[in-house]
């Protein structure tokens, strides 16, 4: 049984402005790992930041390209590699 005062941990989530759309994009944190093990450990945290918002906007705008019908609940490694 677990304990109900113990919630799981909530995902990373970045908040996107495409094409004059708000997009509230949760990355699971397997696919945050991945993202930021690739990042120069030289920059700092602003930067940093700024370089994975942009990885993750990148992916989401290939994703409305592609014409899904719907975003996906959790962005996941499989949608950040290819």
């Amino acid at each position: 049984m677990t304990d109900p005062a113990i919630r799981p941990r909530d995902n990373t989530t970045f908040t996107l402005n495409i094409d004059d759309r708000i997009y509230r994009c949760p990355v699971s944190d397997a696919a945050l790992y991945m993202l930021c093990r690739d990042q120069d450990n030289s920059m700092n945290q602003v930067d940093a930041y700024l370089q994975l918002k942009m990885k993750v906007q990148h992916t989401v705008e290939k994703i409305l390209v592609n014409g899904e019908a719907r975003m996906p609940e959790v962005l996941e490694p499989t949608h950040f590699i290819g």
